[in-house]
């Protein structure tokens, strides 16, 4: 710092943070927390593939028993 700055009574410059807390460690909390999210929306994701496929897988073979079954009975 110029010495013009330490008389200068409009400037005033101070290093603390506002919390206690490291900028790096508000970065890796706000990474955390995203990642959370994406965890969080796969699971979800997942389910639905599931559900999706479950349904698909069963919704055909249905249709199948059913004509089975009318040909057993003779209908």
């Amino acid at each position: 710092m110029s010495s013009n700055n330490n008389n200068n009574p409009y400037i005033h410059l101070s290093f603390h943070y506002a919390s206690d807390r490291r900028p790096i460690d508000t970065i890796c909390e706000m990474l955390n927390r995203c990642g959370k999210r994406v965890e969080d929306a796969t699971r979800k994701a997942e389910a639905i593939a599931d559900n999706v496929w479950n349904h698909r897988k069963y919704s055909l073979l249905i249709p199948q028993f059913v004509c089975l079954s009318f040909m057993k009975t003779g209908y």
